[in-house]
């Protein structure tokens, strides 16, 4: 699926998601939702806000208002300063009438502690810790310890993480 497939979708119901680099280690977010045993881990981002849009003459630009929403999220999920994002890496399946859009961004440094999104400082949301994986693969994504989810977003990592090493390289 393509981001211009999303045009008749409203903003409300899509989220950005970011596969983080910084130094060399992918960041992700693992969460355990109080009442559960089952931790998981996710790529930090979360809701398109109006706020984001980025309007061109006659009509809004949902590319740039997407990429517009991620820095924003990732500044408040990380407590990073500087993000660069980079390539669209694809979007999810519709899940309780939503989709996640997953871009590719890097970051020089975060400060966790300073984070100040609501879904990462709310108590009531469960316990969260910010992790670093030096190796992302699809095994490593779908093993118990980690759980990623969305679960078809497993290979997609897996394979896009293969192909920046290979092109680095």
């Amino acid at each position: 699926m393509r981001i211009s497939d999303l045009e008749k979708l409203p903003l409300a119901r899509i989220n950005v998601r970011g596969l983080i680099s910084c130094q060399g280690k992918y960041v992700f977010l693992k969460r355990i939702k109080y009442g559960s045993t089952k931790p998981f881990i996710y790529c930090p981002g979360g809701r398109v806000e109006l706020a984001d849009r980025v309007m061109v003459p006659g009509k809004s630009d949902l590319e740039a208002t997407l990429r517009n929403s991620l820095v924003r999220q990732i500044k408040a999920d990380l407590g990073a300063n500087e993000v660069t994002l980079g390539d669209f890496i694809g979007v999810s399946k519709m899940h309780k009438h939503s989709r996640d859009v997953l871009f590719f961004a890097e970051v020089d440094s975060y400060n966790f502690e300073a984070r100040t999104s609501y879904d990462t400082t709310s108590m009531n949301l469960g316990e969260l810790w910010c992790i670093d994986l030096v190796r992302v693969d699809k095994g490593i994504l779908s093993s118990h310890e980690t759980l990623f989810q969305p679960k078809e977003w497993r290979k997609l990592i897996g394979d896009y993480v293969s192909y920046r090493r290979r092109i680095k390289n």
